[in-house]
C-alpha cells in the first residue's frame, strides 16, 4: 500500500523538493489506520459504514469502553493490509478516552496510539 503522507493535523506532507510525501509498507498502513480511527461513522462519503461511532459510543454521557474496543477493533480490520488486531486497550481517564492497539499488518507489526 502507498498513500499520501500526513501531519498530525492530516494536511499533506511536503518533502523538501516541494513535492506531495509518500507512504508505504507498515508506515502507510499505519497512518491509514489512524485515520480510520478518527473518522466518525459516516463520515467517510465512499463508504459510509467506516469510522467510530462516537456520538454513541464516546460523546453521549459516559463513554462504553467496552463497546469502543469493539468499534476500534472491528475498524481496524476494515483497513486494507491489516491482517490482525493483536490487542486493543481503551482507558478511560477523566474525561479522556484513549487507546492502544498492536495491528498486524502484511509489511509487519505496528503500533497506534490514540485519544478521543
Amino acid at each position: 500500500m502507498i498513500t499520501f503522507q500526513s501531519t498530525a493535523s492530516n494536511d499533506f506532507a511536503i518533502s523538501a523538493g516541494k513535492s506531495l510525501s509518500l507512504l508505504g509498507g507498515v508506515d502507510g498502513i499505519m497512518q491509514t489506520a489512524r485515520q480510520h480511527m478518527q473518522a466518525r461513522r459516516a463520515e467517510m462519503f465512499l463508504n459510509a459504514s467506516n469510522g467510530i461511532p462516537f456520538a454513541e459510543l464516546a460523546w453521549a454521557g459516559t463513554p462504553n469502553v467496552a463497546q469502543y474496543e469493539a468499534a476500534g477493533r472491528a475498524t481496524l480490520l476494515q483497513v486494507e493490509g491489516i491482517t490482525a488486531v493483536l490487542s486493543f486497550t481503551a482507558r478511560l481517564d477523566g474525561d479522556v478516552l484513549s487507546y492502544i492497539a498492536n495491528i498486524r499488518t502484511i509489511f509487519g507489526e505496528g503500533q497506534l496510539l490514540g485519544t478521543v
